[in-house]
């Protein structure tokens, strides 16, 4: 099978536009039970394609057959099986109280479709990340242009399959192809745009968007650091920090970036560390650790990994490279200078740079400089110092004594802050991210108090007024 890209059609493109306009515009998902009922479908479909979806993703990075059921498959399903159960409720008029001013008119709040949106998946999760958001689009009642990234092929195959039996081409298109796909699909109006990839193609899209001022989610990265205390459980953060850092071959954007660990607990905890790391991936990760999804993504990780042994720092772990098939083995370091690259931009691959620190006041003041990463982690055993940890922070989300769960949590918002992005994903706060809230006010009598503050301003509206401005 050819991995070459469909070249850009702009009339094809343009005519799918169209459709998808005016089929959002017929509100063609206005019933709810149409709804419910392609999702249940897609929910059916997935697990029917589960092992095509196994095999699309292998090739395209070699992502371990239980990584990929658990992570693409299941994770997916459950968030659609959440979606659906609350469906009606998100939908139904919410009922607001009034104050005692208006006296005599209801406050509702209506959620409704925004219209026909453009979804840009990125290809680290290539099945979550692209009908995740789907998933969320159409709960809301929207059409949806749907643009897979151009770095995994397989899986875009799999994707077109699917959604060919769940959707017609008036409620989904799939935009197969390059960076002139996006840049044609961004010159275009939208009524939402739900971009997931880097903060500086984040740019590029919340740019394009301020030209029809279009709304736009942006789920983005960086830097996401850990600070392991003195109290923490260390053996359960090692587990935890391994298999949250080395998931997906290090390719996720809520993965552990950094580890920060008190010097009391650093020459303990850097053993048990290790330990795990090859207790998890006896094999340095040859058979359960998925590969750099291009070339030059990992030639990029040599890159930044060379930087830091050249500037003086320890290779603890790891550290092989096969050309052949992209791996990298998990690779730890230490003594990493605070300038290098590792230490500064996002890493998004299996390298885990550690550092010993000795003040968590001075630590978290450093953090607090820093850009507002998409998620930070903090192991310790003091429910005090949590609370403190949270409250001299600031990150999207936050696990304590856990790392990337956070993402799974279907009843959790899901995003970033400033440079790591905005708006959020997923179950309710993804339906409403796709949603107008609209506001309706309704007037329940024929009388109601507004009417004693109308023209003509007499001395009795005065007094009125002042009691109104005074108690009420």
């Amino acid at each position: 099978m050819s991995n070459q890209l469909p070249q850009l059609d702009s009339k094809k493109l343009t005519e799918a536009h169209e459709r998808l306009i005016k089929s959002a515009n017929n509100d063609v998902f206005q019933d709810i039970k149409v709804r419910k009922a392609r999702l249940k479908k897609l929910r059916s479909v997935l697990w029917e394609e589960r092992d095509a979806i196994v095999e699309a993703i292998y090739q395209d990075f070699g992502k371990p057959k239980v990584e990929t059921e658990l992570t693409e498959v299941y994770v997916l399903r459950s968030k659609i099986k959440h979606t659906i159960r609350h469906l009606s409720h998100w939908t139904d008029y919410k009922k607001v109280p009034a104050p005692t001013s208006l006296l005599g008119i209801s406050g509702y709040v209506k959620a409704e479709p925004k219209g026909c949106v453009l979804i840009i998946a990125p290809w680290n999760f290539p099945i979550l990340l692209a009908l995740g958001p789907l998933v969320s689009a159409i709960a809301a009642g929207n059409t949806v242009m749907l643009k897979p990234s151009e770095s995994t092929v397989n899986s875009s195959r799999i994707i077109d399959q699917i959604l060919r039996k769940v959707f017609s081409e008036d409620e989904v298109h799939l935009a197969e192809g390059g960076v002139d796909v996006s840049q044609f699909l961004l010159s275009r109006k939208w009524d939402h745009i739900f971009f997931t990839g880097g903060t500086k193609v984040g740019q590029i899209v919340m740019e394009a968007a301020a030209k029809y001022l279009t709304p736009v989610t942006l789920e983005l990265g960086g830097k996401n650091p850990t600070i392991v205390h003195k109290d923490a459980h260390l053996k359960n953060a090692a587990q935890r920090i391994v298999w949250g850092k080395f998931l997906n071959g290090g390719q996720a954007c809520v993965a552990p970036d950094y580890i920060f660990i008190h010097k009391d607990i650093y020459a303990r905890f850097s053993e048990l560390l290790i330990k795990e790391l090859k207790t998890m991936y006896p094999d340095n990760g040859v058979s359960d650790l998925a590969c750099m999804v291009h070339h030059r993504h990992y030639e990029q990780m040599k890159s930044l990994l060379n930087e830091a042994l050249e500037q003086g720092a320890e290779l603890l772990a790891g550290g092989n490279f096969n050309d052949n098939n992209r791996l990298i083995s998990p690779t730890v370091i230490a003594k990493a200078k605070p300038t290098s690259a590792v230490m500064n931009e996002e890493i998004f691959g299996p390298i885990l740079p550690i550092t010993p620190y000795k003040d968590l006041d001075l630590l978290l003041a450093d953090l607090q400089s820093e850009e507002k990463p998409l998620s930070f982690y903090f192991f310790s055993k003091s429910k005090r110092t949590m609370k403190k940890v949270i409250e001299k922070s600031r990150a999207g989300s936050t696990g304590l004594n856990v790392t990337t769960v956070q993402f799974n949590h279907p009843a959790l918002p899901f995003g970033g802050v400033g440079q790591s992005g905005m708006g959020k994903g997923h179950g309710h706060w993804g339906f409403r991210e796709f949603s107008n809230e609209r506001s309706i006010v309704k007037q329940n009598l024929r009388w109601n108090a507004l009417m004693l503050v109308k023209p003509p301003f007499s001395k009795f509206v005065e007094f009125v007024s002042r009691i109104t401005m005074r108690w009420l």
